[in-house]
């Protein structure tokens, strides 16, 4: 059986109560968690593009509430962490895991002691990787490795089917269709993260699944 986790990313757009309603959405259509990230601008040291993360981002007074709507529609609440006081400061709210996302996507300067602020807490750990990039996820003993394609929107080939096959890993699918995903899940895919959207007023509308798609998936896995 695959995992499927619905990924929020900034699609929120800014606004907590959206924010809520994809927690809400995530619930009806079936999956099985949902994923935040939290980080401030300047832990992702790509100033260049401080505003759009300034605008995606899930602020620190968010989280009670984002808990407390998980919590009230009964799914479990994670987080993608991209700097240790992440997670002390999750931990108050006592989420099942925590994820470190692809060192292609995010080129954070110091893996390592984020690895071990999660590693303190006997949680669940969860880690992306490009291809480049497995030997190292490996290293890190998380409890899933996601394989994550690279290009938004990704597009999946035989290979990728192939690679899952032999791998048996996670997928972080930012594909554009469900049966990409589907696809993956057959080959073997241990879990399943797809970006949800309420609509395509949203950032990651191309590669994100609205409320409908995402229930037909998790119906079809």
């Amino acid at each position: 059986m695959t995992i499927l986790i619905a990924e929020l990313s900034g699609n929120h757009g800014g606004d907590l109560e959206k924010a809520k309603e994809l927690i809400h959405a995530a619930k009806w259509a079936g999956c099985d968690a949902v994923k935040i990230q939290l980080y401030e601008p300047e832990d992702l040291c790509d100033p260049a593009n401080n505003a759009i993360y300034e605008k995606c981002k899930v602020p620190r007074d968010w989280i009670p509430e984002l808990f407390a709507r998980a919590k009230s529609c009964g799914i479990p609440l994670f987080s993608s962490v991209f700097a240790p006081w992440a997670v002390t400061f999750l931990e108050q709210f006592d989420p099942f895991a925590y994820k470190i996302a692809s060192p292609e996507s995010t080129r954070l300067p110091d893996y390592n002691s984020i690895v071990r602020a999660i590693w303190t807490t006997d949680k669940e750990f969860f880690v992306s990787a490009g291809r480049d990039d497995m030997t190292w996820a490996y290293s890190l003993e998380a409890d899933v490795v996601f394989y994550c394609k690279k290009g938004y929107p990704a597009k999946i080939k035989e290979a990728d089917l192939h690679y899952m096959e032999v791998a048996k890993l996670g997928f972080s699918d930012h594909t554009a269709d469900v049966i990409s995903s589907l696809a993956m899940i057959k080959a073997g895919a241990t879990h399943l993260e797809r970006h949800l959207k309420l609509d395509d007023d949203c950032i990651d509308a191309a590669f994100s699944l609205n409320p409908s798609q995402m229930k037909l998936l998790c119906r079809l896995a």
